[in-house]
């Protein structure tokens, strides 16, 4: 304790002029009793001063003490940790007492709780009180107490509110149509209550429940985050130390649709398909990236579910008709998806039936007949040529002049049939019904003028071939009979060997009995008429 020299006192309230002298003794006899925070409690009875002839006077120490400690002091300060506007029953809490003054060590502290003593006296400025029930919701205030002096501090009043249910969690989904690449927000929260940090989970139907590790969108709690996986979700909030743990919360399932287009599109692109084709759907994603994907289809005779194949092959028969779609999905996320994509529509008949046209039905002589071969209503097709037998080789450029797909010129007489094909493996539709084409051949007539014949006079060979027409050149023959099978053979006239344009010959110098025969020939090759029947010129 020290003690003021004032040089002068009006016995008021002021002071003018003290020093302070060195500390001094007390001798003791009980007055009253004070808690200063600057010396220890000092009993204070009657004065023994040996210090000359100074004038002393000793301030009241209440007054001197409330000069000093109200002129730098501050308030005392509870905080608690966490610092949450309620709690929950199980939660830990921990009171803080902060004296604001001198150090730790020269306080204790002791809290109290509606007024009244709840943790006595104790060194520690920091308490924890946990679990926590609801008996614990109240008012909170600390005392400091000096050590040396007794002086004390109150702090301010900390409201503890302790709710008797565990909350649970709220999980709450932003849109889930992305493109490819995006992500999809998750929230989570705890209703009427702050200081949490959130805590993210992730599954799905075959697999257990693992930390998410997110893309944190808004502050350290995690509260919001940003996914690009579908699946199974659920979250937790934890706070304090040690953690308490809300309920987690109910699981939601994110399913992302990506905006990305799935395009499917068929291979042969025939409006019309027939019972047995094969064709071709694929699959493909617009804008897909180096994404891996499978894919599931659907139609009325194509359900499959995720496959790593952008296409589908399948023979179709007349309950393939209908709308075929396809969808694509990550390989590695079987909870996200394209939408399903526009319909391709399949129309498919029974097994076709060529149709066969001919012109006319009878080759003209020297001419050709022009065949037509088609499959309506449909198209893509070839069209194959036969003749006699449908088991014989399809016929060849050697055999017929094809002027175009499904229309060919044939000269020679038969039965034909054809048919289409179109695809690979090639599809053949039906045979057409047959078409018998008729050769009308030319037929060559000769005359003899005269019949009877003057010793060395001339014979006019003249040949008309049956249906005239223009382009014909004529071979002149004599006819010698051969008595041993009553039959003849022809020997050409000399200048006829390349047939002549006129169609009339003389024979100088007959002389005796002798036949002759003609015919005619046009073209390249050249195409004859049969040989007419032999005429005779006799001799007298």
């Amino acid at each position: 304790m020290s003690i003021f020299i004032c040089n002068s006192w009006d016995g008021g309230t002021s002071l003018s002029t003290c020093s302070v002298v060195k500390p001094i003794e007390f001798v003791v006899g009980t007055k009253w009793t004070y808690s200063t925070d600057r010396a220890a409690s000092v009993k204070v009875s009657e004065l023994d001063l040996k210090m000359g002839h100074s004038f002393l006077c000793v301030l009241l120490f209440h007054f001197v003490n409330t000069l000093l400690y109200y002129g730098h002091a501050q308030d005392a300060v509870l905080t608690t940790d966490p610092n949450c506007s309620s709690y929950f029953v199980g939660e830990s809490v921990t009171f803080i007492c902060d004296m604001n003054e001198g150090e730790d060590a020269e306080w204790e502290y002791k809290i109290n709780k509606d007024g009244r003593t709840h943790v006595q006296y104790n060194t520690h400025k920091r308490y924890t009180f946990g679990p926590l029930s609801t008996d614990d919701s109240g008012e909170y205030q600390c005392v400091g107490r000096r050590k040396s002096s007794y002086e004390t501090k109150n702090s301010n009043t900390v409201s503890l509110s302790v709710s008797a249910v565990r909350p649970r969690a709220t999980l709450t989904a932003g849109p889930t149509t992305i493109s490819v690449g995006g992500s999809v927000t998750l929230t989570c929260s705890v209703q009427n209550s702050d200081g949490w940090k959130y805590y993210w989970y992730r599954r799905t139907q075959v697999t257990s429940a693992v930390p998410v590790d997110p893309v944190r969108v808004d502050d350290e709690q995690n509260r919001v985050i940003r996914v690009s996986q579908g699946g199974i979700y659920r979250c937790s909030g934890g706070r304090g130390k040690p953690v308490y743990y809300t309920i987690s919360s109910y699981d939601i399932t994110i399913v992302i649709t990506f905006s990305n287009e799935a395009v499917l599109t068929q291979q042969p692109h025939w409006p019309q398909l027939f019972s047995g084709e094969t064709i071709t759907l694929t699959c493909e994603v617009h804008g897909g990236g180096t994404t891996e994907w499978m894919y599931e289809w659907k139609g009325p005779m194509l359900d499959v579910q995720w496959t790593y194949n952008n296409y589908q092959t399948f023979s179709v028969s007349e309950s393939s008709s209908g709308d075929y779609m396809c969808r694509s999905r990550p390989r590695d996320d079987s909870y996200s998806s394209t939408q399903w994509s526009k319909a391709v529509t399949l129309s498919v008949s029974g097994k076709p039936k060529a149709l066969i046209n001919a012109d006319v039905r009878e080759i003209p002589v020297g001419g050709s007949v022009t065949l037509i071969c088609s499959v309506n209503p449909s198209s893509g097709w070839k069209y194959y040529w036969y003749r006699d037998e449908t088991s014989s080789e399809a016929l060849t450029t050697k055999d017929a002049v094809f002027q175009s797909n499904g229309q060919i010129r044939v000269s020679q007489e038969g039965v034909y049939w054809c048919r289409g094909g179109r695809g690979n493996p090639v599809y053949h539709t039906e045979f057409s019904d047959p078409v018998t084409i008729n050769k009308k051949e030319a037929k060559a007539v000769l005359t003899v003028s005269p019949s009877w014949l003057s010793p060395g006079a001339s014979v006019t060979l003249s040949c008309q071939v049956e249906h005239p027409s223009a382009g014909w050149r004529f071979y002149w023959y004599k006819a010698v009979p051969d008595l041993s099978d009553n039959s003849y053979s022809y020997e050409l006239l000399p200048g006829s060997s390349n047939g002549t344009e006129e169609d009339s010959y003389i024979v100088d110098g007959q002389t005796q009995t002798a036949g002759y025969a003609c015919r005619a020939g046009r073209g390249d090759p050249v195409h004859y008429t049969d040989d007419s029947e032999p005429q005779f010129v006799w001799s007298g």
